[in-house]
């Protein structure tokens, strides 16, 4: 499951990853934070919490995969936090 949250005041995006991912996880996530990137207006940081991740299945990966091509060169700071 992924769930995305907003914390407007400091431009955080907040992204919680857990469990094994499906590509509809991605389907559902993704958009929201494309829209929320576009509505920033400038860098936004992406602070990614992994907690009892335990991987992503391989339609998941290619999803993942073309979210990440796209925004390659997006600016901003991003952390990677896991258990």
């Amino acid at each position: 499951m992924i769930e995305v949250e907003h914390d407007r005041p400091n431009e955080i995006l907040i992204v919680r990853a857990s469990g094994v991912l499906t590509a509809h996880d991605y389907k559902v996530a993704v958009p929201e934070v494309e829209y929320a990137l576009e509505l920033a207006g400038q860098p936004l940081r992406l602070l990614l919490r992994l907690e009892d991740y335990r991987g992503s299945q391989d339609k998941a990966l290619s999803q993942e995969l073309k979210y990440e091509l796209r925004h390659l060169r997006d600016p901003g700071r991003n952390a990677v936090v896991g258990d």
